[in-house]
């Protein structure tokens, strides 16, 4: 242990806050189980707890039910490793440790499926304030020898002792010695909720010269973990083509959730912009393919290149590379996925695109370093552009699949396979196509 550095933080630390609670019984290690878990506070000390279930926990659901007092005006603490400063907090993680003092002596109950023991927690150098489950022989991950111990403040003795088991509802201080971090766990924490979530999103597009919608589709486990992901590009390209598409008509949510839990797929975020129904190409395109379809006129292909990539880049935890981006889409927006990725093969490798019109899609002469797939049903009245550009492509150094699909179980009015019955069973395939281009692309993305 490396006092020298440890002395001060103790020294802080039990000056203002001189005890801890005693954990509380009843946790449950069966991950499918809800669990109704009580913990205990201790009136006018320092409890350095954790959240024992997998989920997060607003502060007002413990402030409703313990008077919390204020210490410099807040009420929860937990300390920031990255800047180094105490921070307060409005919700309460799985992965982390705080402390809460409350007024008097409480019990607050957390609900929801059992912590999970090997949950990877991402520890940074330096002092780390974070919680687990288990042993920490079996939940080393690759911090062995790179951090010191693990310690809980004992609350009969007030003092620090070393621990070689974290308990679900504990937060302790772990120290990391290595200039690199490390990560504690073995399991990956897809495990902490059975289903992604969907939010709206507005910026603004210089590109288009307004603000435009973007829907953006997070895996389980996303709002706990400390890893980055891939992403996925979708685009809407039948009318009604808005951010909601294909989360409204195509289910894409569900299935994402459905294949990831499978392990059909990788855990991927899945953007869904506004298009306004075009091709994604700078200049006019019909957005749409009715006869009431309207003529667009913008800059589309910088405003997903230059504005929304890193737009995405910026605000979730992407792998930023060509490797872990892809596109995909239906219609018009089939169109604009493989426009982008064969005009744009620096930003995305993979491709796909259900139903597509490419009839006015050039292919780029010694082109290679990317991946398409493309499908058509047999009854799609825009059935032979997708033939002629596959011949286009098979003429290519370019690695591409396309299939055609004889389906009457998904057949719509009045255009046959240019429908939402197709798209939401045939997305699946395009899902496993660049989930598993993800995977190559980590490999071939790899430095090491």
């Amino acid at each position: 242990m490396k006092k020298s550095t440890l002395l001060p933080m103790l020294t802080f630390y039990l000056v203002i806050f001189p005890a801890l609670a005693p954990a509380a019984a009843g946790y449950s290690s069966d991950e499918s189980a809800t669990t109704s878990y009580p913990l205990a506070l201790i009136k006018s000390s320092a409890n350095m707890i954790s959240v024992p279930v997998k989920k997060n926990v607003e502060i007002s659901d413990i402030k409703n039910t313990c008077g919390l007092e204020k210490l410099k005006n807040n009420y929860i603490y937990h300390w920031d490793t990255k800047t180094g400063t105490w921070g307060s907090p409005d919700v309460l993680e799985p992965d982390k440790g705080y402390l809460v003092i409350p007024a008097e002596d409480c019990t607050i109950y957390f609900e929801g499926p059992a912590k999970p023991e090997t949950m990877k927690i991402q520890l940074l150098p330096g002092w780390n304030m974070v919680s687990g489950s288990g042993s920490i022989g079996d939940i080393i991950g690759d911090c062995g020898g790179k951090f010191d111990a693990a310690l809980k403040l004992d609350a009969r003795t007030q003092k620090y002792e070393s621990v070689v088991v974290l308990e679900p509802d504990n937060g302790y201080w772990v120290y990391v010695n290595s200039k690199d971090g490390c990560t504690l766990g073995g399991q990956d924490v897809t495990t902490i909720s059975g289903s992604g979530r969907t939010e709206k999103k507005t910026f603004y597009s210089k590109s288009l010269e307004r603000v435009m919608a973007v829907n953006v589709y997070l895996p389980p486990g996303y709002d706990y973990s400390n890893k980055k992901y891939p992403v996925l590009y979708l685009f809407a390209g039948a009318e009604p083509s808005t951010e909601d598409s294909w989360t409204n008509l195509g289910n894409i949510d569900k299935t994402a959730d459905s294949m990831i839990k499978e392990g059909a797929i990788q855990e991927m975020i899945i953007v869904m912009p506004d298009t306004d129904g075009t091709t994604l190409q700078n200049g006019c395109s019909i957005a749409g393919i009715s006869v009431s379809a309207i003529r667009r006129c913008g800059n589309y292909e910088d405003y997903i290149v230059k504005d929304l990539v890193p737009f995405i880049d910026s605000d979730y935890k992407t792998i930023p590379d060509k490797y872990h981006r892809g596109t995909d889409g239906n219609s018009n927006g089939a169109t604009g996925a493989i426009y982008m990725v064969i005009n744009h093969p620096e930003m995305f490798f993979s491709g796909a695109g259900h139903s597509g019109v490419y009839s006015g899609l050039r292919v780029p002469e010694g082109l290679t370093g990317i991946s398409l797939y493309m499908d058509v049903g047999m009854f799609d009245p825009f059935k032979n552009t997708g033939v002629a550009f596959a011949s286009k492509l098979k003429k290519s150094k370019i690695e591409y699949t396309f299939n055609t699909f004889r389906d009457l179980g998904v057949l719509s009015a009045p255009l046959g396979h240019h429908g939402w019955k197709y798209w939401q069973k045939y997305v699946k395939r395009s899902l496993e196509f660049t989930s598993n281009n993800f995977a190559a692309g980590a490999d071939a993305s790899c430095k090491c």
